[in-house]
């Protein structure tokens, strides 16, 4: 798929029957340490987790999961499909997550973020997230050096 073509996608929460496609997501996504089935599946069913799947012709391309504690939000994981990265729906679904807290008590909104991924961080900063902190060392690369993790905190 070409950078310029428009990418038509749908928004829906996420439902159990979605949980294999997330894993998939997270195994292109986050090659070091992707969760399995299980682990989803665990945290997908934990106190004040929502989520939300993006769907092109009924693909499951991207998801987000979230979770609300009394006042606060954490993104828990966002990923999106490689060949859909760069049009958008990562910024789509970080967009419905803020909509949808808004309607709660939330007023700060956490994240951790690779380093590295300078993508996801520029997705963040556009979206208001400012840096909170860091974290040395934080992700483990395998036989690579370990990659800190960039804190991010958004205040709604």
């Amino acid at each position: 798929m070409q950078k310029s073509q428009k990418v038509i996608s749908m928004l829906r929460e996420a439902r159990e029957e979605d949980f294999q496609y997330i894993s998939l997501l997270q195994q292109e996504n986050f090659l070091h340490e992707p969760w399995n089935m299980k682990a989803i599946t665990e945290v997908m069913r934990l106190d004040g987790i929502k989520s939300f799947v993006s769907t092109t012709e009924n693909i499951i391309t991207a998801y987000i999961i979230y979770r609300i504690i009394i006042d606060e939000c954490e993104i828990v994981s966002i990923a999106v499909a490689d060949s859909f990265k760069q049009k958008k729906i990562g910024k789509s679904l970080l967009d419905r997550m803020v909509e949808e807290i808004k309607k709660s008590d939330v007023n700060v909104v956490h994240l951790e973020v690779a380093e590295d991924n300078t993508a996801a961080i520029n997705m963040y900063k556009k979206s208001g997230f400012k840096e909170s902190g860091k974290r040395p060392g934080y992700y483990n690369r395998g036989a690579e050096k370990p990659v800190n993790a960039i804190l991010m905190k958004l205040t709604i």
